[in-house]
């Protein structure tokens, strides 16, 4: 029996409700928990903590860490681990190592040192896995929920086939439920297929900017054929237009809510102020003459190919009126980048816009929701 088949969830998609209670999720957690240290002891050894308020030197260690131990290409850095830290549970998995090194006789021994051999013994806590569960509000088919998105799960990685990622998972879920009133949901994504539980399916398409550079560090192979346009719109980036004007922020805000409702029965109700107020992101406002037409918030990211730098943006929220391929055409100039990623969530073709297609997927999990209908905009970083 796999971890998954172990998890609390119910097959049958008849209707929208939530799954179990808080207690029933922590019931069933401590379960698989029990089951995942029978087949591995090693994870009895393992010391757990959670933080609501990280410091910058919390914050500065899983940036580390993350580089240290993530397998993919992509550059993590402190200021986008510090915006998703806020308002997130962040689950922190520690191993005591004992540490040595040559006694200084005229050094005093503390409580938790030993000396022996002519060595000075110390025991440190190592940090060895972490997942971020970040406070989110739902709507799924008109019902507001409270859950958490899940990122940034990542396990040290001489551990990841020790069943160490699917006890931090597990272990998560069930103090996140603990700590959170009522029977939260969770929300988040992994790269291999879960049918028991996944929602729907991303895939990656990227744009590309700066091709001459991108073909020549085998980022791209094939020339795509780009749309062509003439239309012209009116182009703001939001950080020009004051955010503290509530008509023009108010504005956006209702734009947005009403294009995630109107188009999709599953998103998450992010808080746009304080997407607008962040460096991290590139967010444009676009007008036909007067009339909003598009609003559209890109994340910046870094990628190392083969010791080549890659700068690029991935499209984090959106919402419009009229022609896709048109709006975008009038942004991608001023994305002063190599690269625009996508994931499949506007219902566009991405070949015509000029896109190549990626390599990788994401499924995407609703925890402890039942749904029937399943479109969804949920993104991620």
């Amino acid at each position: 029996m796999s971890f998954w088949d172990r998890q609390p969830n119910n097959l049958i998609k008849s209707q929208d409700k939530l799954l179990f209670t808080s207690e029933e999720i922590i019931q069933a957690q401590n379960k698989v928990i029990e089951d995942l240290i029978i087949e591995t002891p090693f994870l009895k050894q393992i010391n757990y903590e959670c933080c609501e308020n990280s410091s910058e030197e919390l914050l500065n260690e899983i940036v580390t860490f993350i580089k240290l131990n993530y397998i993919d290409d992509l550059v993590y850095d402190l200021p986008l681990i510090k915006w998703f830290a806020q308002d997130a549970f962040i689950h922190l998995f520690r191993k005591a190592i004992v540490i040595k090194q040559p006694a200084n006789n005229n050094q005093s021994v503390s409580n938790n040192q030993s000396v022996s051999n002519n060595q000075s013994e110390f025991q440190q806590s190592k940090l060895i896995g972490i997942l971020m569960l970040k406070k989110n509000n739902f709507v799924i088919n008109n019902n507001e929920l409270i859950g958490v998105e899940g990122n940034f799960l990542c396990v040290q990685k001489n551990l990841k086939h020790m069943n160490f990622g699917k006890f931090v998972l597990a272990y998560s879920i069930k103090e996140t439920a603990a700590r959170m009133k009522g029977s939260p949901i969770c929300y988040y994504c992994v790269a291999y297929p879960i049918s028991t539980m996944s929602i729907i399916t991303r895939r990656f398409f990227h744009y590309p900017i700066n091709e001459d550079y991108l073909r020549r560090i085998k980022f791209l192979v094939d020339k795509p054929i780009k749309f062509q346009t003439k239309k012209k719109y009116i182009v703001k980036n939001v950080l020009s237009v004051s955010t503290k004007d509530q008509s023009v922020s108010q504005e956006l805000k209702d734009f947005y809510f009403d294009y995630q409702k109107n188009n999709y029965n599953i998103f998450m109700n992010i808080d746009l102020q304080r997407v607008l107020d962040q460096d991290l992101f590139s967010n444009f406002i676009v007008y036909d003459k007067e009339k909003l037409i598009g609003y559209f918030c890109f994340a910046y990211y870094l990628m190392n190919l083969n010791d080549n730098p890659v700068k690029g943006v991935t499209l984090y929220l959106a919402a419009y009126k009229g022609n896709i391929y048109n709006i975008l055409n009038n942004i991608f100039p001023l994305l002063n980048v190599d690269v625009v990623t996508f994931q499949d969530f506007l219902e566009i073709d991405y070949y015509k816009l000029g896109c190549v297609s990626g390599n990788n997927q994401l499924y995407h999990i609703l925890y402890n929701y039942n749904t029937v209908n399943a479109k969804s905009s949920f993104v991620t970083l």
